[in-house]
């Protein structure tokens, strides 16, 4: 899933949170991307998030992150990937 941003108000009636309990509770893992994670991002973990990353990679002018998402958005799902990936072969 994506977000602007992951924060304690994440799990306050926002969407990402529900869509998480409702993954948890079919068992299927979640990892969330968001703009950025801010303030009490550790609490989406309780919601049923099971790992979360910012897209922005540095802190940049609003116009410039906006102008790069798709560039950020693809470089963030690769690094989540291969996170992934690492995690699958650390396993076996």
């Amino acid at each position: 899933m994506a977000e602007g941003a992951l924060d304690g108000q994440t799990v306050r009636g926002k969407i990402p949170a529900e869509v998480a309990h409702r993954a948890r509770a079919a068992g299927v893992p979640v990892p969330a991307l968001a703009g950025t994670c801010g303030h009490g991002v550790h609490e989406v973990r309780a919601a049923g998030v099971d790992a979360y990353g910012s897209i922005v990679p540095a802190p940049v002018p609003l116009p410039e992150a906006l102008d790069r998402a798709g560039e950020f958005l693809a470089d963030a799902a690769e690094r989540a990937l291969l996170m992934v990936l690492l995690g699958t072969r650390l396993a076996a």
